[in-house]
């Protein structure tokens, strides 16, 4: 987890825990105080969230936040902009069988979402979870969460739930995994061999989350 979108130097942290401190209100007051300033102004609102604490939903990071990362088996989801249809598409995602658990953007204008995904798949699951959410719910997610580090800005919201069942991994077609590539140009590897001393950006269960 990092301090903030400026932060390099990640702890680790229990998902669970995340998802607890966003339903408790931990960081209610600064949330609250960022819809307010929403509601004013978008812009100063789009620079003050840069402060709020983040994670890498999608990844782990060995140390710091450009290194090689490993896939968690979650795709982070972004739907941005509900607005009318939010208590919706919030129900349509509490039954769907893929989705693990979710929660209110800070905004309150959309749903951040992990859906269950193979570890080993994570561009062609994010290509399916394209496909996947407009076909079924006629919605775009943020094309963004491609990147397997992109930051998952917390939350308040009351009412986060995690699927009471473990969540089915989204079916994804054959489509070639893209590599980081060193300043030399020599691809890295798709899957790291974690180093013991290391610290991953955070820690997340395979199968299923619980909120106690």
């Amino acid at each position: 987890m990092f301090e903030n979108a400026f932060g390099k130097v990640p702890r680790d942290t229990e998902l669970v825990n995340i998802l607890n401190a966003i339903r408790s209100g931990k960081w209610r007051a600064q949330v609250e105080s960022l819809r307010a300033t929403l509601a004013r102004d978008r812009e100063a609102y789009n620079q003050d969230k840069r402060f709020l604490p983040g994670f890498a939903m999608s990844g782990t990071a060995a140390g710091d936040r450009k290194k090689p990362q490993t896939s968690t088996g979650y795709l982070q989801v972004d739907l941005d902009h509900l607005d009318e249809r939010l208590d919706a598409v919030r129900d349509q995602m509490k039954a769907d069988p893929h989705v693990a658990f979710g929660f209110l953007s800070p905004s309150a204008e959309g749903l951040k979402l992990g859906l269950r995904i193979d570890p080993e798949r994570h561009l062609a699951s994010f290509k399916a979870a394209q496909a996947y959410f407009m076909d079924r719910y006629g919605l775009e997610i943020d094309p963004r969460v491609k990147d397997q580090l992109r930051l998952c800005f917390v939350s308040y919201d009351p009412d986060a739930w995690v699927r009471p069942e473990p969540a089915t991994p989204l079916p994804a077609p054959d489509v070639p995994e893209q590599r980081p590539i060193l300043p030399d140009g020599t691809p890295l590897p798709l899957s790291p061999e974690p180093d013991p001393e290391e610290q991953d950006v955070i820690i997340l269960p395979s199968a299923h989350i619980g909120i106690s």
